[in-house]
């Protein structure tokens, strides 16, 4: 329901980054923005909006805003996430999570700047990117990093997703990064993990329970290195 596009901002500076997004931007690039028929902002900022597919068809949409914090003297990545059905969470982890294997014969063009191949395998995906040692020696949108330059551009071999640079701008960042979540209750990656699979199990007992067929939620936790969530009805 989601599909489009959407637009991220990456901003570096010394041995810190941040990659956000703004929710109103996501609302420009959703597929179905012609056929919005309520728009509700949030108190934290979420863009909820109620979009009409068909006659038969009405969904609510979220757009929140995500920030990833990455800091590379202390290998820390720190993000928000969701977890079911609503609760807002903070989550860390490692920033070595990626083994690249680099293509050294292989070299492209993005944006002026020459870049190198790289492809990996992470929590069940194989990802494609590009990345340039000309603009800065670490880097890249989203959790992506590892590379001995900044990651310009990546996709996933399945189509599931693809991030592509519009425009770099250079020496434009006046103030210091500063970390969002000094504040906040912090996850450890397992941890979260766990809550978000006990929460779907939850989820689907009570999905079971309404509808008495067998229940499997397979979506959107590829990441998490879960494959499915079973639960089925005694014979």
């Amino acid at each position: 329901m989601t599909s489009g596009t959407f637009f991220y901002y990456l901003l570096l500076k010394n041995s810190e980054s941040i990659y956000y997004n703004n929710p109103e931007d996501d609302l420009k690039g959703l597929k179905y923005k012609d056929n919005i028929s309520d728009k509700r902002i949030e108190p934290d900022g979420t863009i909820k909006v109620n979009v009409d597919v068909d006659e038969l068809t009405k969904n609510v949409v979220s757009f929140t805003k995500d920030i990833f914090y990455k800091n590379y003297l202390k290998d820390t990545l720190i993000f928000n996430d969701i977890l079911p059905p609503s609760k807002k969470v903070i989550v860390s982890e490692s920033l070595n999570l990626f083994k690249w294997k680099i293509i050294s014969k292989q070299d492209t063009t993005i944006l002026t700047y020459k870049c190198q191949k790289a492809t990996c395998d992470f929590r069940g995906r194989k990802y494609v990117a590009y990345f340039s040692k000309d603009l800065y020696q670490m880097g890249g949108p989203w959790k992506f990093d590892g590379l001995p330059g900044l990651i310009l551009y990546i996709y996933s071999e399945d189509n599931y997703f693809i991030i592509e640079p519009q425009k770099i701008a250079l020496n434009q960042i006046k103030e210091d990064i500063k970390n969002p979540y000094t504040k906040d209750k912090i996850l450890g990656w397992e941890e979260y993990r766990k809550l978000f699979e006990e929460k779907l199990k939850k989820i689907a007992k009570h999905m079971k329970a309404k509808s008495g067929v067998s229940v499997k939620i397979t979506d959107q936790i590829e990441n998490l290195e879960i494959k499915e969530i079973k639960i089925k009805v005694k014979e």
